[in-house]
């Protein structure tokens, strides 16, 4: 039937509308197919990539739609209408993760080369102007370390890289420039993030059956740690939009919440291998990809 035929390529990225209206999917066609979120009816079909699709973003404003390929490709498109706005070719076999400021103006890209991107396997970040397309600036991890995340702080004005030798460097933006000494740890940093505030970097230490996480006060530079541990390396980091709670995501099958004071809230059973974790906008539910393509939707705190 119809609904069958929107499906003939398989999916590599989806992203949600902000009001939840519609989401949108990258398929390994290059393909960007937006579809109704109540009924599923498909509302657009652009032929946007020459390419397979790594990764699709979409801004907090929701008027601006960003897909990159596995070739290299980075192309910024309009939601609604689905037409070019620019492109800009990034290198061949360089993929990664893709993410809008808050604000909207930069786009953060992480790069690989590798055929499939984890966060281990990353060898830098970029950092782009949304509107144009222009590259400001790279952020590396430094010699001989692997970046292993990076993340915009909401109001677009510092980003952050974490990397497998235990340094969180912060960069001024936009002339991605290191903003101080680096917040060093005994141990690699698997993810990090900031609160919504930008008062703190959340950091997960990687040290297998005791991974943990440590939370830096940004201006005071002085740090806490977290209470519980995780028995396997944390995957994933998330903060939710109030700023007050975090989930952890672990190969040890364990989803975690926590208050940023580092007092665990919740754990919860992963069905299968969990891959991340996302809060929903109202931080009231939390979603989990897994990696037997399952998505579970947990609720409390």
């Amino acid at each position: 039937t119809s609904r069958k035929s929107q499906y003939l390529s398989a999916i590599a990225a989806v992203c949600a509308h902000p009001s939840g209206a519609w989401f949108a999917t990258a398929g390994e066609d290059g393909r960007v197919r937006r579809f109704d979120a109540a009924y599923g009816a498909l509302i657009s079909d652009t032929p946007a990539l020459g390419e397979r699709a790594a990764a699709l973003a979409l801004d907090e404003s929701g008027e601006q739609l960003a897909l990159l390929g596995t070739g290299g490709a980075l192309v910024a498109l309009d939601p609604q209408g689905g037409a070019e706005r620019w492109r800009v070719e990034l290198g061949e076999q360089q993929l990664g993760g893709l993410s809008f400021s808050e604000d909207g103006r930069w786009l953060l890209v992480t790069l690989s080369t590798r055929a499939r991107v984890t966060r281990s396997t990353c060898t830098a970040a970029l950092v782009l102007d949304a509107a144009s397309g222009r590259v400001l600036g790279r952020l590396a991890a430094g010699p001989g370390a692997v970046l292993n995340d990076a993340d915009l702080a909401a109001d677009g004005s510092v980003a952050l890289t974490a990397s497998s030798t235990g340094r969180v460097q912060l960069w001024r933006l936009p002339e991605c420039e290191p903003l101080g000494a680096p917040l060093e740890h005994e141990l690699p940093v698997s993810s990090a993030r900031f609160s919504r505030d930008g008062a703190r970097v959340i950091a997960a230490l990687d040290a297998d059956e005791n991974s943990r996480l440590v939370a830096w006060e940004v201006e005071t530079r002085t740090r806490h740690d977290f209470a519980g541990r995780h028995g396997a390396r944390i995957v994933s980091l998330e903060v939710a939009r109030d700023g007050e709670r975090v989930v952890s995501t672990s190969r040890d099958m364990r989803i975690r919440t926590w208050r940023v004071d580092g007092a665990e809230l919740a754990s919860y059973n992963a069905w299968s291998q969990p891959i991340e974790t996302r809060w929903t906008d109202d931080g009231q539910r939390l979603v989990t990809l897994g990696a037997a393509y399952y998505l579970h939707v947990w609720w409390g705190e």
